[in-house]
C-alpha cells in the first residue's frame, strides 16, 4: 500500500474513532451574555432550525471554526455531511 493511501485510510479510521468516542463527550456551550445578544446559534443540521449550543468534538480537538448542533440526534444524523468539513 502507497504512503498517502495507507495515511490517508489512518486519518479516516481516527477519524471514526474520535466520532464513536466523541458522542458521549459532546461538549454543551454556553454564550455569554453579550455573544447570546449579537448572535444566536443555529444547529448545522440542514434539516433542522433550532438553536444549537452543541458542539462538534472532533472540531474541538483538531482546532477548527465551530460547529454547533440542538442535540446528539442532530448531530449523528448530519454526521454523513459534516464529516466532509473534516477531511
Amino acid at each position: 500500500m502507497g504512503k498517502k493511501k495507507k495515511a490517508k485510510e489512518e486519518t479516516k479510521q481516527e477519524v471514526d474513532e474520535d466520532y464513536v468516542s466523541g458522542l458521549s463527550d459532546i461538549e454543551q456551550q454556553e454564550p455569554d451574555a453579550s455573544e447570546a445578544l449579537e448572535f444566536i446559534r443555529k444547529c448545522e443540521n440542514p434539516n433542522c432550525y433550532k438553536q444549537a449550543n452543541l458542539q462538534c468534538p472532533i472540531c474541538v480537538k483538531w482546532k477548527l471554526p465551530p460547529s454547533f448542533f440542538c442535540s446528539k440526534e442532530c448531530f449523528k444524523d448530519a454526521f454523513y455531511l459534516h464529516n466532509f468539513y473534516h477531511a
